[in-house]
C-alpha cells in the first residue's frame, strides 16, 4: 500500500512511531463502553467501534453477500481519510485485512480538515455550516466545485462565505457559464441554432484544439495526484484562452461581411468544440451541469479527448448555468453564527439617557427604491482612456488611466475578456468617481467603470460623444 506525499506531510509523528517501535497486539472489545455491539458469550464486553466500523467499507461492497460484486469494488482504488483518523486507517486497517487474507486499498489519501473562517469547525463553538443555505442560491455542483478547487492536499482548507460566492461567481458564472452562453447565443442569432459541418481552419484555430489536448495531458496527471485544485486551475486557465479567443476573433464583425460567413463558421465551430471537450473533463465535477452542456449543443456526455462530431450541430441555448448571485441577497440569508455555550455577561447598569426629541419617522419607502439624496450620493463622471494594458497574470483585470479633466486616476476593471487595450485608448467612458479606492493584485484602483451586463455578467460599455466634457457630472 502506498501513500501520497501529502499524507507524509500531514502524518501526525505519534502515529509513525507506533510503527517504528513494533507493533503489538491490540484489543478489539471494551469493558468500559457500554453502547456497541456485544461480544458473543460475554455481555460484558463490546467490539471495539475501530474494529467494527472498518468493517463496513467490505460489507458495503458484499463481503460475504455478494461474491461478484465484492470482487468487483475490492480493493479500493483510493483511500480516503481525514488526518486525525490516521492511525486506525493506516496502522490498524492494514492489520485487520491482511489477518483476514484480503487484499489492502492501492493507495491512500489523507486530507486535512475544512476550517470555517479560519477556525476548526465545532458544534459547541457554533461555527458550523448549513449547506441549505448554499443549496437555495447554487446548484449542487457549486458547492462541489468549490470544495475541490479550495482544498490543497498538504493542508487544511477553509471556508468562508465571502471566498465561496467570489469563486463560484468568478469560475463558474463569469467564465465558464458566460463562454457557454455566448457562443449557443452567436450560433444562435447568426446561424439560427445550426451550425454547419463544414468550415475552413487557421493556425489559430489548430492552435485552441493543441492547448485542449496540453490542457488534459496536464489535468489528468494532476488529478491522478488528487491534487484537484491544480487540475481545475488549469481547465479554468483555458476557459480564459476561449474567451480571449472570441475576443481576438471578432466574430460580431465577422458577421457583418457575407464573404466572411465561412470563417465565422470556423470561429464557432471551434468554440463548440473546445467547450464540449472541456465539459466532458468538468463533468468529473459538475456531473448535473456538463449534462446541460451537452444537451444544449446535441450531443451525449461522452469519454474525454477532443470532441470533433461530424457535420452540423444543433444547438439550443439554455438559460444561465450559474446565474450569478450579489453579496447583499447572499449575505442577507447567510449570518454570522452566534456562539453556543458561552457564559452570558451581566450588563453593568448605566443611567437611563435624556429623553430625546421627539422626530416623525419618514414613510418607509417601497421595497427596492432609493430617494433623490441617496442617488446624489453617487459621483458619475465622464472620463477619457487615456492608457489601457493588461494587469501581468490576471486574465480578466485591465489596468487603465482615465482623464476626468483636472486629474488622472487609475482604474483596474474586470473586462479584459471583453475588450481589448487598444480599442478602449481614447474612449469617453463614466465611472464612479467617489467609489473608495481599493488595492487589486497591488494596483490602486481610484474608482469604478460604469458598464451594463446581461444575464451571463458580459459587460457593456456605455461610450459617450467624444466632445462630452471631460469631468461632467452625469444626472
Amino acid at each position: 500500500m502506498t501513500t501520497s506525499t501529502a499524507a507524509i506531510r500531514l502524518a501526525i509523528v505519534d502515529d509513525s512511531q507506533v510503527v517504528r517501535m513494533g507493533l503489538k497486539d491490540l484489543s478489539i472489545t471494551r469493558s468500559s463502553v457500554k453502547w456497541g455491539v456485544p461480544v458473543p458469550g460475554d455481555e460484558k464486553q463490546t467490539i471495539y467501534v475501530w474494529f467494527d466500523a472498518l468493517l463496513n467499507y467490505l460489507t458495503a461492497v458484499g463481503y460475504t453477500g455478494d461474491e461478484a460484486r465484492f470482487t468487483a469494488h475490492w480493493p479500493a482504488d483510493l483511500h480516503i481519510m481525514g488526518k486525525d483518523i490516521l492511525r486506525f486507517h493506516a496502522v490498524f486497517w492494514p492489520a485487520f485485512l491482511m489477518a483476514a487474507g484480503l487484499p489492502l486499498p492501492k493507495k491512500e489519501m489523507i486530507c486535512g480538515w475544512w476550517l470555517k473562517d479560519g477556525k476548526k469547525m465545532s458544534k459547541s463553538v457554533g461555527n458550523v455550516l448549513d449547506p441549505l443555505v448554499l443549496l437555495k442560491y447554487f446548484p449542487a455542483d457549486a458547492v462541489r466545485y468549490f470544495m475541490l478547487r479550495e482544498a490543497p492536499l498538504e493542508s487544511d482548507a477553509n471556508f468562508s462565505h465571502e471566498g465561496f460566492l467570489s469563486r463560484v461567481n468568478t469560475d463558474l458564472a463569469n467564465d465558464w457559464a458566460n463562454l457557454v452562453s455566448r457562443t449557443g447565443g452567436m450560433i444562435e442569432k447568426y446561424f439560427a441554432n445550426v451550425l454547419p459541418g463544414e468550415y475552413p481552419q487557421v493556425e489559430r484555430d489548430r492552435e485552441i484544439r493543441r492547448g485542449y489536448e496540453e490542457l488534459e495531458r496536464k489535468a489528468f496527471e494532476w488529478f491522478d495526484l488528487c491534487q484537484f485544485p491544480r487540475g481545475l486551475e488549469e481547465i479554468i486557465a483555458y476557459v480564459g484562452t476561449l474567451n480571449r479567443y472570441i475576443v481576438q476573433m471578432e466574430p460580431w464583425k465577422l458577421a457583418k461581411n457575407e464573404a466572411d460567413r465561412p470563417r465565422l463558421a470556423a470561429v464557432l465551430n471551434t468554440l463548440a468544440r473546445a467547450i464540449l471537450s472541456v465539459n466532458t473533463l468538468l463533468s468529473l465535477v459538475l456531473p448535473e451541469t456538463s449534462r446541460k452542456v451537452a444537451g444544449m449543443f446535441g450531443i451525449p456526455l461522452g469519454p474525454t479527448g477532443w470532441l470533433d462530431p461530424h457535420g452540423p450541430l444543433n444547438v439550443s441555448p439554455t438559460g444561465p448555468l450559474f446565474p450569478r448571485v450579489e453579496a447583499a441577497t447572499f449575505f442577507a440569508d447567510t449570518p454570522m453564527e452566534e456562539p453556543m455555550n458561552e457564559p452570558t455577561a451581566i450588563p453593568t447598569p448605566t443611567p437611563a439617557p435624556a429623553p430625546a426629541p421627539v422626530v416623525l419617522a419618514a414613510e418607509p419607502l417601497p421595497e427596492g427604491l432609493i430617494d433623490i439624496d441617496t442617488f446624489k450620493k453617487v459621483k458619475l463622471v465622464a472620463a477619457r482612456v487615456a492608457a489601457a494594458e493588461r494587469v501581468e497574470k490576471a486574465d480578466r483585470l485591465l489596468k487603465l488611466t482615465v482623464d476626468l479633466g483636472h486629474e488622472t486616476r487609475t482604474v483596474v476593471a474586470g473586462i479584459a475578456q471583453y475588450y481589448t487595450p487598444e480599442e478602449l485608448v481614447g474612449k469617453t467612458i463614466v465611472i464612479v468617481a467617489n467609489l473608495k479606492p481599493a488595492k487589486l493584485r497591488g494596483i490602486l484602483s481610484q474608482g469604478m467603470i460604469l458598464a451594463a451586463s446581461d444575464e451571463s455578467n458580459r459587460p457593456y460599455l456605455p461610450i459617450l460623444p467624444p466632445e462630452t466634457p471631460l469631468g461632467a457630472g452625469l444626472k
